[in-house]
């Protein structure tokens, strides 16, 4: 057997004539160039596949840092609405003391106005226990006053 030939060497299923079992008639030859040149076609086409496959994956890879920068966003977006919520969440927290806390001062002013009106009650009777033991001093004054005069 010879050495490879240029089409064994770039096809190695394709034989060289000397090594087919075939006859070497017109025919024969014929079709064998044929299936050689179709060989050829196939292969042309493979590596045409191969580039456009080539091209897909890049692509794809394109589309996956895409994604992951997408990934990366949302993950900062999903942190922050996470920090704001929380401070939403403080915010009420803050606002619900301050509530509490508003309560309890309109019910101590409540107490107070009522301790007041209870007080002004008291100076009222007091005053007028005082405009009584005024009156009746008075009475008591204008009396003396027409006992010394009728003395006189």
């Amino acid at each position: 057997m010879k050495g490879k030939t240029p089409l064994q060497k770039k096809h190695p299923r394709c034989y060289s004539l000397d090594t087919l079992p075939l006859s070497t008639s017109t025919l024969t030859l014929f079709s064998f160039n044929k299936t050689c040149s179709s060989v050829d076609k196939i292969l042309a086409a493979g590596n045409k596949i191969l580039l456009a496959v080539e091209h897909v994956l890049s692509a794809v890879e394109q589309i996956l840092s895409a994604a992951q920068k997408h990934r990366l966003t949302v993950e900062q977006i999903l942190f922050t609405d996470e920090r704001i919520c929380s401070t939403v969440e403080q915010i009420l927290f803050t606002g619900e003391r301050i509530c509490s806390t508003a309560e309890q001062i309109l019910f101590t002013g409540e107490r107070i106005c009522s301790t007041a009106d209870d007080i002004y009650s008291a100076v009222e009777r007091v005053l007028s226990t005082s405009e009584q033991t005024l009156w009746t001093a008075h009475k008591s004054c204008s009396t003396a006053e027409g006992v010394l005069s009728t003395v006189e």
